[in-house]
């Protein structure tokens, strides 16, 4: 697979997603998705909120999506999320707060 349109077809076929409800499940049309995966050569880079959505829809690499190079998968970060959801589903409310308030405050540095 050589380009993102053959890799983006790939992926969403290989998990059970038509252009529409990809489209749908990040927030834009389905014309977002055609116009990604015709094009055998984007002379633009893709939108990276595209890119990004379509990654986390699809639990795949960016890396890989845009040049195929790496892992598809996102196997490390889906363990740690759930190890981390598993941990915070434990938590009072003051500390489900407290750690959103701290994520949030990482993420702004």
């Amino acid at each position: 697979m050589e380009t993102l349109g053959e890799r983006l077809r790939f992926i969403r076929k290989q998990k059970g997603y038509s252009e529409s409800k990809l489209g749908e499940s990040i927030g834009y049309t389905r014309g977002v998705i055609t116009n990604l995966e015709r094009c055998d050569r984007l002379k633009n880079k893709p939108k990276d909120i595209y890119i990004k959505s379509i990654c986390d829809v699809l639990n795949i690499n960016e890396e890989w999506l845009l040049s195929g190079t790496g892992e598809m998968d996102r196997k490390e970060e889906t363990e740690i999320i759930h190890a981390l959801l598993n941990k915070v589903k434990t938590f009072s409310k003051d500390e489900m707060q407290h750690m959103l308030d701290y994520a949030i405050f990482l993420k702004s540095r």
